[in-house]
């Protein structure tokens, strides 16, 4: 079965009030109020729009915290309830000129690293099991032949097929098959057995948080999924 956890659609609201209040409250002089002291010194402080204006600013920050951690509190517990054992690859953007550390550093601090420091702190109190694979090469990797695409596969190209075997893959299905053999391959799990052709997705469903819990999307995914051969893509490579 493969799972896919749609993006969280509120974060993306409360990021655009927060765009615009941060514009509104910075196109307002900060310093604008003279204030004289008892010993004769002065300050200037902040205008009553900007203070107003700073503290809706500071509300909805707050909101937005509030609201992701409940968001990767219950996806990470519902994931649990139905796994002893969560890997997420090991991602880190290059390019753009930054350094890999730089760069793994931000991911750190986005969603998704958030998400991974959730999953971690969810498998340890419930006592679970959660771990991070080398995602290099993942994508690009056939699962059922093992050949590697020369340069990788651009980002836009979400399907694709193997030029050598002529497997079709999605995307990301084909990178977890590739981490989950791994892990299978380096870690001990209990009862997995030999690898063989168990790991074949037959069934997919999509999730979305409600702001109550986890719910299922009926059709999303499956509807998205039988609509990908009108939009496949080969993979061209050189002789």
């Amino acid at each position: 079965m493969a799972t896919e956890i749609l993006n969280p659609w509120f974060l993306k609201i409360l990021d655009r009030r927060i765009d615009e209040v941060k514009s509104l409250r910075d196109r307002c002089p900060r310093k604008s109020v003279r204030v004289v002291r008892k010993d004769g010194s002065e300050a200037w402080l902040p205008s009553r729009r900007w203070r107003k204006l700073n503290e809706q600013l500071e509300e909805l920050w707050r909101v937005r915290r509030e609201q992701t951690k409940v968001y990767l509190r219950t996806v990470a517990n519902r994931l649990y309830r139905e796994y002893d054992g969560v890997f997420v690859g090991d991602y880190a953007p290059h390019g753009g000129g930054i350094s890999r550390g730089m760069r793994r550093a931000m991911n750190h601090q986005s969603l998704i690293g958030r998400f991974k420091e959730t999953l971690a702190w969810v498998a340890a109190r419930s006592g679970k099991v959660y771990g991070e694979w080398d995602e290099d090469g993942s994508t690009r990797t056939c699962h059922a032949c093992h050949y590697n695409v020369p340069g990788g596969i651009p980002p836009e190209v979400r399907e694709w097929t193997c030029p050598e075997c002529g497997t079709y893959h999605i995307r990301d299905e084909n990178s977890s098959i590739n981490g989950l053999e791994q892990v299978l391959k380096n870690l001990e799990v209990p009862g997995s057995g030999r690898l063989g052709d168990k790991i074949v997705v037959r069934t997919r469903r999509a999730w979305r948080f409600d702001g109550l819990g986890i719910a299922e999307v009926p059709g999303a995914v499956g509807g998205r999924v039988r609509d990908h051969a009108a939009g496949r893509q080969e993979i061209k490579c050189g002789a």
